[in-house]
């Protein structure tokens, strides 16, 4: 090896094959940033939709507490219900695993029959029939916002599962 130019083309191809090492690293670490930030974010919402749903359940069940304002509720639910269209969509947006869609699917569905519910129990209240709307607020709406609830935290473990099957095969 007392070439010059076998030398330069050993070292040109070490730096090459370094370079392409480092770049590979930073590749896969870069990768696993963004799947650790977009973890986060999903658990993130998971809770923030959790909370939501609990205070749906409230709002709702004030429609027919007495001395409170129906329209001050009716708009809370309605604002209420809008975040969580909008947490269900993104929580989609971010699920990896298939079961999370699904159970994210359930809880989307039972927000829209919550809607149907709320929309007939709003009726019963504005025509002074609190005892039908007190039966539909605290008998339906009560389990189809559990039924949501589980479902947000279902996606929320399907999620947490497939991220630690992930990074027990990485």
């Amino acid at each position: 090896m007392t070439r010059l130019p076998v030398r330069l083309f050993l070292f040109a191809v070490c730096l090459a094959a370094i370079g392409s090492a480092s770049y590979f690293t930073w590749s896969f670490e870069q990768h696993l940033r963004h799947d650790a930030e977009r973890a986060r974010r999903f658990d993130t919402i998971a809770r923030a939709a959790g909370i939501a749903v609990a205070d749906l359940r409230a709002a709702q069940e004030s429609y027919v507490a007495v001395g409170q304002g129906e329209d001050f509720w009716f708009a809370r639910v309605l604002a209420i219900r809008k975040d969580l269209d909008e947490k269900f969509t993104e929580l989609k947006s971010l699920a990896t695993a298939p079961e999370a869609t699904i159970a994210l699917d359930d809880a989307a569905g039972a927000l829209q029959d919550f809607v149907q519910m709320d929309l007939r129990a709003r009726d019963h209240v504005r025509s002074g029939q609190l005892a039908l709307a007190s039966d539909m607020v605290f008998g339906d709406g009560f389990d189809l916002t559990k039924k949501n609830g589980e479902a947000v935290e279902r996606a929320a473990n399907a999620e947490m599962v497939a991220r630690d099957a992930a990074t027990s095969t990485t």
